[in-house]
């Protein structure tokens, strides 16, 4: 009978522990959780929920503590994902029995799995893809390399077997991206410090550089990763992405970006993350025609075999891809063609609802509030809170009507319900009341409803607009 260990590393948490030990159980035969000092409930939750709990002096270095727990496993295959990774429902379904099938093959050490790196903060929404191995088999000579981004040290001579068992990694969400980044530049400086080669860690440095906003770093470490012969592999369309990045932020010119865009295009013919920023470069340079050219390769490319069947090479597609909806989207409404622009819209929204520019861009193709409402129906509800956040903002920025009632609920009586319904006369006199209140305390809130007032009063027919304005005098 095959045994399977999962295998994890934890410090503080609790807050991801329990996706990660629901993710292995019924899955795994045994739950090995390394613990480097938690102060939270992390060592209390993996034991309720039937973990063999270890501890391991934190040394700034997280292969040990990796081969440390490898060490504690005593499965035929290992399971290791970090405690804020998660497999996605057809593993739990299906990896026990296609590891059973391919473990007679001992030319097979390991598999690699797509790993899509997801925002939680932004509704889980997919950052990027790439492929890593976390499933193993449990061999001796099978150990971790490397202080920081460790990697699994590679058999001569055997193999890895790409699969689709998915992995889902949270670790890059908003709330904790830049705390991590520090917490991996400190520990890439002292294995420098140590003798380890720049070059080797370059592409590292350049990720955390990139987080911290630190722009002239992130352009030199990642050219010099770029140019490493003991570099990382698959990071040149990431490494690309971020020398992009970083001249955009430090408002080089657009010659320069677009000199950078056909050197990786030269490397990677028809990459779509470079053909995707060509048609974004393209279009808010107002030439239209070229960047509805780019955005429909990048589209032609992300349908190719070779695009969706290998990750080795990093990919931020997914992050991008309603954005490509949205212009294509706003490129046919230029051109009259509505229902081009609808179409793309809801693409847009069925890949992320809370996309805001594709909600004004399907309020502006479909103007009759019913429709509105049955079309936005399919990716919101006024039932959730967080949907009723994101519409508020969105649909303020258009005229109010029927489909601002229904989605956000605004209170009763308010310039916003007044507005929505149609009531222009009583929301000019609600807007004008708060005006003069807040004319001797707070010049910007002031200046806000003097707008919203001018927006009722120009609502209305030019009896009760006077009449107003003769009041106001």
């Amino acid at each position: 009978m095959l045994r399977i260990s999962a295998c994890v590393i934890t410090k503080d948490e609790e807050r991801n522990l329990g996706r990660w030990l629901e993710s292995m159980r019924g899955l795994a035969d045994e739950m090995i959780v390394v613990d480097t000092g938690s102060a939270d409930g992390t060592v209390a939750l993996a034991r309720s929920a039937g973990a063999s709990v270890f501890s391991f002096a934190w040394q700034d270095d997280f292969a040990a503590a990796k081969n440390y727990a490898l060490e504690q496993a005593g499965g035929d295959w290992i399971l290791f994902l970090d405690a804020d990774e998660f497999f996605a429902d057809d593993a739990k379904r299906e990896l026990r029995q296609f590891l059973e099938s391919i473990h007679p093959q001992r030319e097979i050490y390991g598999l690699l799995s797509p790993l899509y790196n997801i925002d939680v903060d932004e509704g889980n929404r997919i950052l990027s893809r790439m492929e890593q191995l976390r499933i193993f088999r449990g061999e001796r000579e099978l150990r971790y390399t490397g202080r920081v981004h460790e990697d699994l040290v590679h058999p001569v001579g055997r193999r890895s077997l790409r699969t689709e068992f998915a992995i889902y990694h949270t670790g890059y969400s908003t709330h904790i991206v830049k705390q991590k980044a520090e917490r991996n530049l400190a520990i890439l400086q002292n294995e420098m410090k140590q003798g380890r080669s720049e070059t080797a860690l370059a592409a590292y440095l350049a990720d955390c550089c990139a987080t911290l906003e630190q722009h002239e770093q992130t352009i030199r470490y990642a050219r010099m990763a770029l140019g490493a012969t003991d570099g990382v592999p698959g990071q040149h369309v990431k490494l690309y992405r971020r020398i992009y990045d970083a001249m955009f932020h430090l408002k080089r010119p657009d010659g320069e970006r677009e000199r950078l865009l056909d050197e990786a295009l030269a490397e990677f013919p028809e990459y779509p993350d470079f053909l995707c920023q060509k048609g974004f470069q393209a279009y808010y340079a107002g030439e239209y025609a070229k960047a509805e050219d780019y955005l429909l390769r990048t589209l032609g490319a992300m349908e190719q075999p070779a695009y969706q069947q290998d990750a080795r090479e990093e990919s931020a597609m997914e992050y991008a891809m309603p954005r490509v909806c949205v212009l294509l989207g706003e490129l046919a409404a230029r051109k009259g063609d509505a229902e081009t622009a609808l179409a793309y819209a809801e693409q847009a929204l069925a890949l992320h609802c809370y996309e805001e520019d594709a909600v004004l861009l399907l309020c502006r193709t479909q103007r009759e509030p019913l429709a509105q409402i049955a079309e936005l129906g399919k990716y919101f509800s006024p039932e959730r809170e967080a949907d009723r956040t994101f519409l508020r903002k969105a649909l303020d920025k258009l005229p109010l009507n029927e489909t601002y009632l229904y989605f956000v609920r605004p209170e009763p009586g308010s310039y916003a319900s007044l507005m929505a319904a149609g009531e222009y006369e009583a929301a000019a006199r609600r807007a004008l009341a708060i005006l003069r209140a807040a004319e001797k305390q707070d010049a910007e809130r002031c200046l806000l409803w003097k707008e919203k007032f001018q927006a009722a009063l120009a609502r209305l027919d030019d009896g009760a607009r006077e009449g107003i304005l003769r009041e106001v005098l």
